[in-house]
């Protein structure tokens, strides 16, 4: 037994119910918009977006700037228009037929270097008999950006040959190249290095998802191609979701191969502002003597992948780790070098000090000062000892001994000069007095007193001697002086001999 129905149930043909939401969606499409709706520039912790539509969740810009200090990046914008949500179907006359999506923002919450986030109510459609009703959230915080898009539609065959997309555009000079490393993901650099890279991730909970070009999602997507785009399509589902994550790394010129690794192991990633990643700055090591004057000058080198400073910029550079007593003073730029001198005073120990330096370009227009291209590394200062002071000696007119003979040189003496000897000349005996005869004594023999050599004067030395040579004595002048002394002596016996005989005699001739 069939049941029937009640007689208060009401049967609308199908034709009146998507009327209805028809008539809905037109409401909610076309609906009110709040001031902020139309375009807004909205700014997170480290990324600023030059241009936000919310009605169809459009952002453009991508710069990296911090939100407190206002310190720009190292890129130009990353994108030209990100988050272009659309409809794509082939049809009798066109085989990629599309129909971009605006709404009506339903809700929004923009914070000034926070996170803001807005939703957007509308629907894609191409005829009126095939309706998908479409919720699209835009999320911004840090250096990414998100778009959640949910799709719904009365009719389980509504999408079976229809695409939904979410195309980029890359600005005019970006020079791309792609790449992808995992499922959904596409990494996209700029081989020129003036723009950042950027790492885009999609999800789908429905359907085959790919990247490919602009106009079709058959469009292979190639190097150079400035509109990168992620289909979804072949699905029958009445409720599914697409998620797109796009992050932005900024790099300097030197750092594309560090950039392109950093971003494939960020895949997904939203909510977090990521460095700028530096390496053209070189790590110095450095010098100075403790003496309290100049160093030499000290470089500071760039890579040679760094470009020339344009008008109205300069390089300002901040050191620190200095010890106390240490000072330093900016040189005139080389090229893409920095130059400066260091001053350590007398004071300050010797060692090696480790040093941080960081570098950023000031560019002036119109009085108005932009600080951008932040650098940071390492790198050392060695404080060395003055060399002993140099002592002036007066010099000796004394000649001094050499320390390594080991022997001393005698100072130089007076020169003496010795007086020359004057013989004595010969003496004659004189002739015996007559004597009164006495008495013989015999008795012993007188002694008899030679006469004495003159003694030769000593001359007293100087304290201080000079050697000198020796005056040889005359040899004629010797002998004459023996000879004297020989006769003096016989004289004296031959009188004693003959005196003894005298008083012999006398002493006989009395006896007798």
């Amino acid at each position: 037994m069939s049941r029937t129905p009640s007689p208060t149930s009401a049967q609308f043909p199908r034709f009146i119910t998507w009327l209805g939401l028809l008539i809905l969606g037109a409401g909610v499409t076309y609906g009110p918009m709040s001031s902020a709706s139309a375009s807004s520039t909205i700014a997170t912790s480290s990324t600023a977006w030059s241009s936000a539509i919310l009605t169809t969740g459009v952002v453009g810009g991508g710069t990296s700037r911090d939100y407190l200090s206002g310190i720009e990046g190292w890129g130009g914008d990353a994108v030209s228009s990100l988050g272009a949500l659309g409809l794509e179907w082939t049809s009798v006359h066109d085989p990629a037929r599309r129909q971009t999506f605006e709404g009506s923002v339903s809700s929004e919450s923009l914070v000034p270097g926070g996170a803001s986030s807005w939703e957007t109510l509308g629907y894609l459609s191409s005829d009126p008999l095939n309706v998908v009703y479409t919720t699209n959230t835009v999320e911004l915080e840090g250096d990414q950006a998100r778009w959640s898009v949910r799709l719904q539609s009365l009719d389980p065959g509504v999408m079976t040959d229809k695409r939904i997309f979410l195309e980029t555009e890359l600005p005019a000079s970006y020079q791309s190249v792609y790449s992808s490393p995992g499922a959904g993901t596409l990494l996209i650099q700029d081989s020129s290095h003036q723009h950042p890279t950027l790492i885009a991730h999609a999800v789908s909970t429905a359907g085959t998802l790919q990247w490919g070009g602009q106009g079709i999602f058959t469009q292979p997507l190639s190097d150079g191609e400035l509109h990168p785009t992620v289909y979804v399509h072949s699905t029958g589902e009445m409720d599914y979701t697409v998620t797109l994550t796009v992050g932005i790394v900024d790099y300097d010129p030197c750092s594309g191969p560090d950039a392109a690794t950093f971003a494939e192991n960020q895949a997904g990633v939203f909510g977090v502002a990521w460095p700028s990643l530096t390496s053209c700055l070189s790590s110095p090591s450095w010098s100075v003597m403790a003496d309290g004057n100049p160093s030499e000058p000290s470089t500071l080198v760039f890579l040679d992948a760094m470009t020339p400073l344009g008008s109205g910029a300069t390089r300002a550079l901040e050191i620190t780790g200095l010890p106390t007593g240490v000072t330093w003073q900016r040189l005139p730029d080389s090229s893409l070098s920095l130059v400066l001198e260091f001053t350590a005073h007398e004071d300050v120990t010797p060692g090696q000090y480790p040093l941080t330096l960081s570098t950023a370009t000031h560019t002036t227009l119109g009085g108005v000062t932009v600080v951008s291209k932040q650098s940071q590394t390492t790198g050392t200062l060695e404080v060395l000892s003055p060399p002993p002071p140099v002592i002036d000696v007066v010099a000796d007119p004394t000649p001094a001994a050499s320390p390594s003979s080991g022997t001393s040189v005698p100072s130089p003496e007076p020169e003496v000069v010795a007086t020359p000897e004057v013989a004595q000349p010969p003496q004659t005996p004189l002739p015996p007095a007559p004597v009164p005869a006495e008495p013989e004594v015999v008795s012993e023999a007188p002694l008899i007193d030679e006469p004495s050599v003159p003694a030769v004067p000593l001359l007293r030395e100087p304290p201080v001697a000079f050697p000198s040579e020796r005056i040889p004595e005359p040899q004629a002048a010797s002998a004459l002086l023996g000879i004297s002394a020989a006769a003096v002596a016989t004289a004296g016996g031959l009188f004693a001999a003959i005196r003894r005989r005298r008083n012999r005699e006398e002493h006989s001739g009395e006896a007798r």
